[in-house]
């Protein structure tokens, strides 16, 4: 559910939806914009209270209206979060206006295949390295990976080519 608030309302409006919003057991996201604030509900509303809590939340003061959201990933969507999230991970900045490529094998082999493909993934222009150093599978015959030793190849490779590095890790512990 998102809560429209009217141009106007004051912080003690926007506050006052936000906490009723809290009374019924959920979770307010304030998203301050350019001319309006607007509220978000990030939890699953419960469907016996969905409808009264919509009602009674377009009657509060400085709510000018209030839309049902009913998609997926709403903390995701742009009708719930309109920015853009913009985070750096080491020089590589994502959600910015430069589009970041993510390359590398699908499972890491050997340290020279790894640098074959890193020195590809470089040469295409891409700031980030991946590769699959665990590699769970149905069968116990099949090849599931380096482990530990594929990470440390993952990071020896990327420092030397001064790429970032993304992986999968599905078992910290083996």
């Amino acid at each position: 559910m998102m809560i429209a608030m009217r141009a106007e309302a004051t912080l003690d409006e926007v506050k006052a939806v936000a906490q009723r919003i809290r009374d019924a057991g959920l979770a307010p996201v304030e998203l301050p914009g350019g001319e309006r604030t607007a509220i978000g509900i990030r939890s699953a509303i419960p469907v016996e209270i969905r409808d009264s809590l919509a009602a009674a939340l377009e009657t509060m003061p400085g709510v000018d209206h209030v839309t049902h959201i009913s998609r997926p990933y709403k903390l995701a969507s742009r009708e719930f979060y309109p920015r853009n999230t913009v985070f750096s991970v080491g020089p590589v900045t994502f959600g910015g206006d430069e589009v970041v490529v993510m390359a590398g094998p699908c499972a890491i082999e050997s340290e020279a295949q790894l640098r074959k493909a890193a020195e590809a993934v470089k040469q295409a222009g891409a700031k980030v390295l991946r590769g699959g150093a665990f590699k769970p599978r149905t069968s116990p015959y099949s090849f599931q990976g380096l482990g530990a030793e594929g990470l440390q190849m993952l990071r020896r490779v990327a420092d030397d080519l001064g790429l970032i590095t993304v992986t999968e890790v599905v078992d910290p512990v083996r």
